[in-house]
């Protein structure tokens, strides 16, 4: 199996979930600073994956939706994502925001049974803690929010040993947590996200193929009708709109991690054809592909 194949193929496991790629085969952490100019109208994909996640906004401001409910999170502030969330950032003030983002698998800090059972397991699985808003005049949030820098620049740096030194950081992150954040209410509605997550995993996992309503609303279990009003309800778009947005997300991150002719952009994330591809880019992104892939080249250079 070539590169093109593993970044294309192994991006949903079989229960739906997001596989996140992360910076190591030693170590399941992804660590990166990013903006949301990155993504398509400011705004990534909707989806969710097995692995917790902290956002740290560095500059500007960025709405969170998680579950339904979104959270505006300022210049300073914070953000924690339990497991299994439905989740994305994007602006709605129309500017951008640059944020620093850590997921790590909680078999990061698993390293014994006792442990997982009685410290990461109860957490993950807390109905009451879906997300937590980290506020930096809050003691314990801003330890937080230093833990997730601190781990960043490290991830960065790749010392001799940093390994070691994020697992400790891992350990006192998720000990901060625990003491402060799991046997309090949060007070967030529990709603049941499961059919929504369905069909968002089949899109995810099949967007390279030839897709329909019916195929998608038959992943959810429910009518099309139905598939139609939960995208709309609750991520305020039409299933194929969601499937058009996922596809370019995809074709955005080959052009800017491989170098694939245009149509094979194209072809790999699920487009017909490579003219169909330009337009809808041009109309979504304001500019081709190609003139995409320059510029981000460029700025790579800076």
């Amino acid at each position: 199996m070539n590169s093109i194949d593993t970044f294309i193929s192994l991006d949903v496991l079989e229960d739906s979930s997001e596989i996140v790629h992360y910076d190591s085969d030693n170590l399941p952490i992804r660590s990166r600073r990013s903006w949301l100019s990155y993504f398509h109208n400011l705004s990534a994909v909707c989806h969710w994956h097995d692995d917790v996640e902290f956002i740290v906004v560095l500059q500007g401001e960025m709405t969170y939706f998680v579950n339904g409910e979104t959270y505006l999170l300022k210049k300073g502030m914070g953000i924690f994502v339990n497991a299994g969330q439905l989740h994305y950032g994007f602006s709605e003030s129309g500017t951008d925001c640059e944020f620093l983002v850590l997921l790590f698998h909680p078999r990061s800090i698993s390293t014994n049974a006792y442990i997982e059972s009685e410290y990461v397991l109860p957490f993950i699985h807390n109905h009451h803690c879906p997300l937590i808003v980290f506020e930096p005049h809050i003691p314990w949030q801003a330890e937080s929010i230093q833990v997730v820098k601190d781990i960043f620049t490290i991830c960065q740096k790749k010392e001799k040993g940093y390994e070691l030194s994020v697992q400790s950081l891992l350990y006192s992150l998720w000990l901060v947590l625990y003491k402060n954040a799991m046997h309090k209410d949060h007070s967030v509605k529990k709603i049941d996200f499961s059919e929504l997550k369905a069909m968002i995993g089949y899109i995810q996992l099949n967007y390279s193929k030839k897709i329909s309503l019916e195929k998608i609303a038959r992943a959810g279990a429910v009518s099309r009708s139905k598939c139609c009003q939960l995208f709309k309800d609750k991520i305020q778009m039409s299933p194929i709109q969601y499937l058009n947005r996922f596809r370019l997300e995809r074709s955005m991150e080959l052009l800017r991690n491989h170098s694939l002719s245009i149509v094979e952009v194209a072809h790999e994330s699920g487009f017909s054809g490579a003219s169909y591809y330009t337009e809808l880019f041009h109309r979504e992104i304001g500019m081709t592909p190609s003139e995409f892939r320059m510029m981000y080249n460029s700025n790579k250079q800076k």
